[in-house]
């Protein structure tokens, strides 16, 4: 059986209501699990591994989300013989149309 770490030494540390709303978006935004490996990291001046967000991303997200379930309802549902092909291939480039319209978005939205 693994012996449980015990710690010799505990802090005790005040911050202001601005303070602490600056240290919980930072642990929010960090892969940490609890404030206290948070803090204990930063203390150690060891890596904190933090999460960043593109906002052009996120704001294509819901669409992505949106082209693959078309798709998989065009692959799963639509028969592939002669009689449907046209209609197959008419959702396939709108559904392409809108793919390559949301790339432009998000590159345009990297340059800014």
């Amino acid at each position: 059986m693994e012996k449980k770490k015990t710690y010799g030494k505990q802090v005790s540390v005040g911050f202001q209501r601005e303070e602490w709303a600056l240290v919980e978006k930072k642990i929010a935004n960090s892969t940490c699990r609890s404030i206290s490996a948070y803090i204990k990291k930063v203390v150690l001046g060891e890596p904190v591994t933090v999460f960043y967000r593109s906002k052009s991303f996120d704001e294509a997200l819901p669409e992505v989300i949106l082209l693959r379930k078309e798709l998989h309802a065009v692959c799963a549902h639509a028969p592939f013989d002669k009689a449907n092909q046209e209609k197959v291939i008419a959702i396939m480039e709108a559904i392409m149309e809108r793919i390559d319209k949301m790339a432009e978005n998000v590159l345009e939205n990297r340059k800014k």
